[in-house]
């Protein structure tokens, strides 16, 4: 019996993040500029655009996205950490 191949981690699901606390420090994007980010969420595609994002003491950033298509539940923002083998970042700045 063969055992099941796990998912490659390019596959795997984005990690959500809390929101900021209120003493962090967060950037938000202009309308001119569009950072597009491509992620997994329970084993389906999207496509986001960053809308801010705030890094932590650790180092770790974390992107408040607005997904599409929306999730299945009608969300379409949330926070998720940053992954680079899990996300693919396209900046777009006017």
């Amino acid at each position: 019996m063969s055992t099941p191949r796990p998912w490659p981690r390019a596959l795997c699901d984005a990690e959500a993040a809390p929101p900021p606390e209120a003493a962090a420090r967060v950037r938000s994007y202009s309308p001119y500029e569009v950072v597009a980010i491509n992620l997994w969420i329970d084993r389906h595609r999207y496509r986001a655009v960053a809308m801010a994002h705030y890094d932590t003491s650790s180092g770790r950033r974390a992107y408040q996205l607005c997904l599409w298509p929306a999730l299945p539940d009608g969300v379409r923002t949330g926070w998720y950490w940053w992954d680079p083998d899990r996300m693919r970042r396209r900046d777009f700045t006017r």
